[in-house]
């Protein structure tokens, strides 16, 4: 349409396994979905944007490059997420580009579904989680409570935030 204002990097994938028993493709792949897809967005995207003197970049990570079991390839594809967005936005943002990284947490198919609340519930049974806890994550809010705070990002309301990491 011959404008390129705002890029919303949301691609994923997982491939969960303790690093002992992670194959090679594993890795891989999950590193080649999260960061170089976003990197391939962002390269091109990037090119218009400057020219434009405008644009918005979101990138998806996850709270799992903090640390994770079980999904070091994905922990490690995060993080790297995180240090590309903070590399666009000392880049891009003399020229009116923002880029931030948005770390959604949001029932899904994917994060909640029966095998996780009866791993929850096995916790709470146990006493390693609290009440309020387990009332959290079971009654967690959905992908719907997610997009507005990608909008405001998008947003001209947003533009003096750059480089930011974002819980939401």
């Amino acid at each position: 349409f011959g404008a390129v204002d705002i890029l919303v990097n949301n691609a994923g994938i997982l491939r969960d396994k303790m690093i002992w028993n992670m194959p090679v493709e594993d890795w891989d792949i999950v590193v080649a979905v999260h960061l170089r897809g976003q990197y391939s967005m962002i390269h091109h995207a990037a090119k218009h944007m400057r020219e434009q003197r405008w644009g918005r970049i979101i990138n998806m990570a996850s709270e799992a490059w903090r640390g994770t079991v079980g999904q070091a390839n994905y922990g490690a594809a995060k993080g790297g997420v995180f240090s590309l967005t903070r590399a666009m936005a000392r880049e891009l943002g003399r020229y009116g580009v923002t880029a931030n990284t948005m770390c959604p947490a949001a029932a899904t198919r994917l994060t909640l579904d029966d095998a996780v609340k009866e791993g929850f519930r096995k916790r709470l049974a146990a006493g390693l989680i609290t009440q309020a806890r387990y009332d959290a994550v079971v009654n967690m809010g959905g992908p719907e409570h997610i997009a507005p705070f990608a909008c405001y990002l998008a947003s001209d309301e947003a533009a003096s935030i750059n480089g930011q990491a974002f819980r939401v």
